[in-house]
């Protein structure tokens, strides 16, 4: 955090990445084979991620199509094995649900009893997931700025969410309590 934008871009079987050592592509055939292999408690599907600031119509279903094709991939690659993780959330990208018709869809009808979460990179998102899965947690990978924009993805109906910010503020000395007060 905050999402580094990448020279390279994502491809059918890869996504750019920022290492240590520069940007590289990042085969999904190796992730899923790493989540395999460490068995994390939660594995989140790869999204293909736009992170230019104005994608095209054509774009846009790429990235729907693509991290369709990375669950089902993701999901295939585990299909009867007992090691397989426990849980895996599929990444749902940031874009309008009537963009990802077909992957929604498959989410509610061929999906469903295999994920145990939706991995969301925007709050709003949580207004396109179906009502099938809205009994699902979502976990939110975005980067609120502010307690206030934590409130407000929790009114919107995230779980669980990364806050980089709090680093910024432990490393200057300031602590967050809240109380929360029903009424």
């Amino acid at each position: 955090m905050p999402a580094i934008h990448c020279p390279a871009h994502n491809t059918a079987s890869a996504i750019a990445i920022s290492t240590s050592v520069g940007f590289r592509q990042l085969e999904v055939e190796d992730y899923i084979r790493a989540v395999g292999e460490l068995r994390p408690d939660i594995a989140i599907s790869i999204a293909d991620v736009i992170t230019a600031e104005t994608a095209s119509v054509k774009r846009i279903e790429k990235s729907a199509d693509r991290s369709h094709a990375w669950l089902r991939d993701t999901l295939g690659a585990y299909d009867g094995d007992v090691t397989a993780p426990s849980t895996t959330f599929a990444s749902i990208p940031p874009i309008e649900k009537e963009q990802m018709p077909f992957y929604l869809k498959d989410l509610c009808e061929d999906f469903k009893s295999h994920i145990s979460g939706l991995a969301i990179f925007d709050p709003a998102t949580v207004t396109a997931i179906p009502k099938e899965l809205s009994h699902l947690p979502r976990f939110c990978l975005s980067e609120p700025l502010s307690p206030h924009a934590i409130l407000d993805a929790l009114s919107l109906g995230v779980d669980i969410m990364t806050i980089p910010f709090i680093t910024t503020f432990s490393e200057h000395g300031i602590a967050l309590s809240f109380s929360f007060i029903g009424s």
